[in-house]
């Protein structure tokens, strides 16, 4: 588990499931500690977003502006990542390759 603050906010962050099983899917889980409230779920699967405490700063910052609400619960938020942007994946969708 790793922390981040953003906006003086201190949220955790990890990668969960297992990226070696394709049947058990893989996302950067994104929270806030303590607070039962709506998760946030970074697309890992993508040759050109690169890993670290920047890109989930930047993928936090966009959901905040995209209607993510940490501290209230509800469906967890997908991103994707696509030509150097972050979107919000259909309710569907759960990985950025899937989009056609």
């Amino acid at each position: 588990m790793r922390k981040i603050i953003v906006n003086e906010t201190e949220f955790n962050w990890c990668i969960k499931g297992n990226h070696l099983d394709s049947s058990k899917p893989a996302h950067y889980t994104v929270f806030l500690p303590g607070v039962n409230g709506q998760t946030l779920y970074v697309d890992p699967y993508v040759w050109d977003l690169p890993v670290g405490p920047k890109t989930i700063q930047r993928a936090i910052l966009f959901a905040l502006k995209n209607s993510w609400n940490p501290k209230q619960n509800g469906k967890p938020l997908y991103l994707g990542y696509k030509e150097d942007e972050f979107l919000i994946l259909p309710e569907d969708v759960k990985f950025t390759y899937e989009l056609q």
